[in-house]
């Protein structure tokens, strides 16, 4: 991986060309390009860049502090990372957009995502960047004549009110979105409704088309399937996913949550079928 984009020729349908995304920018439907890397933790970290400085004067991607990959879950600095740290002066690293990977978020207006691939000034991939972790690994399964494909399953949990709501009460016992068991339910209530279609429709026109979603056994839980597909793109899809519920969740006044048991009694997985 050297320090120029990565260009991948046939896109997944759904995604936008960099020729579309010229002409989008051109016809003014689209005047910001979000450059993101997945942090340790699956987060999306990145900029926000003019369209047309982004085609124009960044065509090898922005630079970003190295510490987007060496912090806690409050985005504090940690010691003991080799990349980055007081040792180190906290430099930069480069994303490089992955032109195979530009989405449309129609939950932002005028903005297209793109995944990146984190290198160092001289072009190395960062190893611990986790899209260049997940490629090694593949790389290794390779020399074998192996190649995964990968269906993930994400549940998470969906609170009424937002999250400054929540944060005001300690995030003390917050009210599920329903407030039953609706595993498998067809009859839900219709705030939840709402979400479901909005975030159905969300990933289908970002060129992440889900399987399936539905209620899950613990009250306000969801989940969400996608088809099996290369191990990339469904983590890749994984990140956009989780970035469109908390966005989407916040424009029905609702909060989402990650958390692996969140309250005695619920818990919730990130299932991978290799």
């Amino acid at each position: 991986m050297s320090g120029q984009i990565s260009h991948h020729l046939s896109p997944t349908p759904g995604l936008v060309t960099l020729e579309e995304l010229g002409h989008l920018v051109q016809g003014r439907e689209i005047d910001t390009v979000m450059v993101a890397v997945p942090d340790l933790r699956g987060r999306l970290m990145g900029k926000n860049l003019d369209a047309h400085h982004f085609l124009a004067k960044l065509p090898a991607g922005p630079e970003m502090c190295a510490y987007i990959l060496a912090t806690d879950v409050d985005m504090n600095p940690l010691d003991g990372f080799e990349l980055v740290g007081w040792h180190t002066g906290y430099g930069d690293l480069r994303v490089v957009p992955d032109l195979g990977t530009i989405r449309r978020l129609n939950y932002l207006p005028g903005t297209v995502l793109v995944h990146g691939n984190a290198v160092h000034p001289d072009g190395r991939p960062v190893a611990v960047a986790p899209r260049e972790t997940l490629r090694s690994q593949l790389r290794a399964l390779a020399v074998h004549g192996l190649q995964a494909r990968v269906g993930i399953e994400s549940e998470f949990v969906l609170y009424k009110g937002t999250e400054a709501q929540l944060r005001r009460s300690g995030f003390r016992n917050p009210t599920p979105v329903s407030p039953d068991n609706l595993d498998y339910a067809l009859d839900r209530p219709p705030a939840l409704n709402a979400f479901f279609h909005d975030l159905h429709n969300a990933l289908h026109e970002a060129g992440a088309p889900i399987e399936a979603i539905k209620t899950e056994g613990a009250p306000g839980q969801i989940e969400v399937t996608w088809p099996y597909g290369h191990p990339v793109g469904a983590c890749d899809t994984y990140t956009l996913h989780k970035h469109a519920v908390r966005h989407i969740a916040a424009q029905h006044r609702l909060t989402p949550t990650f958390m692996a048991a969140p309250q005695t009694g619920t818990g919730s997985g990130l299932h991978l079928h290799i």
